[in-house]
């Protein structure tokens, strides 16, 4: 599929489950002034929408990408490929991991229900709420690893027209896994990487450089 209609898909699929879960989804514990809370909701249409949406981002057919690698990729564009990815991946995972917390909750009460909110806690909450949090985490992280073994793009890469290239021509799974945590460790320090990467002639972050690749530039028939 090309650039513009995958994006014209995913832009109608979002504005459409907007229109059928107006009231979203999520969990939440709040305490404030010796007051507890806990809320979550999910529906059936979120849970199905999230299995279309995890399939859509490891099996949608990408076009044949042509290599350009004369020109580099700007920063601001790399930026907007983790924002494209943590929205579709966040979109895809809350209804899925509100899930286990709604079965939780209905074995505690004996019925199951969609949604539920209440003023007291339970033993369960940290552990299956952490849970869940962890679980999104870890698909991004995934995500991302395995778009580099398989050396597809991811579609937030897609989109923007580029791809991380191992100059090696392969990526193992330890030279992706450490990648992938030098990547992580950036989120401690990103102001000064990205002013970083901007200053450098091909625009490379320090991450690249540390695991020999690059952000290569793709120019393909829209």
């Amino acid at each position: 599929m090309k650039r513009l209609p995958m994006f014209l898909t995913m832009l109608g699929a979002l504005s459409f489950s907007w229109f059928l879960m107006p009231e979203g989804a999520g969990f939440q514990v709040t305490y404030s002034d010796g007051q507890y809370t806990a809320w979550a909701q999910s529906s059936l249409v979120g849970i199905l929408y999230g299995l279309a949406f995890g399939l859509l981002m490891f099996f949608m057919p990408r076009k044949e990408i042509c290599p350009n690698p004369i020109k580099p990729v700007g920063v601001w564009r790399r930026l907007g490929t983790i924002y494209v990815n943590s929205f579709v991946i966040v979109f895809t995972l809350t209804n899925l991991s509100v899930l286990p917390i709604l079965l939780v909750e209905a074995m505690q009460t004996g019925e199951f229900q969609w949604s539920f909110s209440r003023e007291f806690s339970r033993a369960t909450d940290s552990l299956v709420g952490g849970s869940s949090v962890l679980f999104i985490f870890g698909l991004i992280f995934y995500y991302y690893y395995w778009s580099l073994v398989s050396v597809r793009p991811t579609i937030g890469h897609y989109l923007m027209g580029y791809q991380i290239v191992n100059n090696d021509q392969e990526w193992t799974r330890k030279k992706a896994l450490r990648r992938m945590g030098l990547t992580m460790l950036t989120l401690f320090a990103w102001p000064m990487t990205v002013f970083i990467a901007a200053r450098h002639d091909k625009k490379a972050f320090w991450f690249d450089l540390k695991t020999d690749s690059i952000a290569e530039r793709f120019d393909c028939s829209e």
